[in-house]
């Protein structure tokens, strides 16, 4: 028994408090299941040890903690996000129609798509310096009339 306390005092001084006992036991489990007639030195001991402490520590890394009250929390914060998130993207698409049609069309493209302005103008034949200008004025437009949705959107994101 004089073991098992200076065995668990090693797991404690690796930082393992809580679980340090079972860690140790699962070190006799795993030395107790060797062939009997293999000698079973302090190194392998030791080794057998650290080798459950790091296995115990990546399967503990899997597994997130869950605070039930703190959890609720988060997942009404994040219910409220998704709400202004959808506000705010229902409120850029009411804009973009709104817009002229050159300039919704090219936002579209760009944003939507995300077909490159070069490629746009391509398409369009035009030159990509307009579809550019388009676009930015479309943004500017849209920007400028979903600032309220979106000061809501980051303000629920807090």
């Amino acid at each position: 028994m004089d073991n098992f306390k200076k065995y668990v005092s090693i797991v404690k001084s690796w930082g393992e408090f809580n679980m340090a006992e079972d860690i140790v036991q699962e070190m006799y489990l795993k030395i107790l299941s060797m062939p009997k007639e293999k000698q079973i030195s302090q190194a392998y001991i030791w080794f057998v040890l650290r080798s459950i402490f790091i296995d115990y520590h990546r399967e503990k890394k899997k597994f997130k903690r869950v605070d039930i009250d703190n959890s609720i929390l988060e997942q009404i914060d994040q219910e409220e996000e998704i709400e202004t998130y959808n506000i705010l993207i229902n409120k850029i698409n009411q804009e973009s129609k709104r817009l002229p049609k050159k300039e919704m069309y090219a936002f579209n493209l760009n944003v939507s798509k995300k077909i490159s302005i070069h490629k746009i103008a391509k398409g369009a034949g035009v030159n990509s310096v307009y579809v550019w200008r388009a676009v930015k004025s479309a943004k500017e437009k849209i920007k400028k009339e979903c600032e309220q949705e979106y000061k809501s959107y980051i303000n629920s994101k807090l």
